[in-house]
């Protein structure tokens, strides 16, 4: 039997989103390194697995570049040793706000373990960029890759793999 328990939100609280959309950095290095964190090269590691997968299981012509890129990508970085560590896999300001100097983050669901250190940087960079200041796709991934090396530097987790 599993069973959660939940408490209500703090009655006086402070969105996150909007205006000062800005990462909690510490939250997101504690939790990359909630469940312990391993080094793994990026072709062995379960969140690489994991996506070939999802590549392998797509159905439409695109398919066939998405197979080429990761293969290149593998190619070129699949040595590469990165620190494995825990997600929440949403972390954006729609889910999270403070309350004084608490930080209240909701929807857990897609949270895991075996991701690359930072991917919740790279996910809330993007959600920035795509919903805060409605940059297109393409855009909003090139402004995240700009972003996030130096963030995840700040952070204290590695910059250096942000474009992996």
């Amino acid at each position: 039997m599993q069973i959660l328990v939940v408490g209500p939100l703090p009655r006086r609280r402070t969105a996150f989103g909007g205006i000062d959309a800005h990462m909690p950095a510490a939250a997101t290095r504690e939790l990359a390194e909630l469940f312990g964190t391993t080094r793994q090269a990026l072709a062995s590691s379960p969140h690489w697995q994991a996506t070939l997968a999802r590549i392998a299981g797509v159905g439409s012509p695109a398919a066939t570049a998405l197979a080429e890129a990761a293969g290149e990508l593998e190619r070129r970085h699949g040595e590469e040793e990165l620190s494995i560590g825990s997600w929440h896999g949403d972390w954006t300001p729609s889910n999270m706000a403070s309350a004084g100097r608490t930080l209240c983050v909701w929807d857990w669901e897609r949270a895991s373990t075996g991701m690359p250190a930072g991917m919740d940087a790279g996910h809330f960079g993007f959600h920035i960029a795509r919903k805060v200041t409605n940059l297109a796709p393409k855009p909003a991934a090139a402004a995240t890759l700009q972003w996030l090396p130096g963030v995840l530097e700040a952070t204290g987790l590695e910059g250096r793999h942000a474009p992996l």
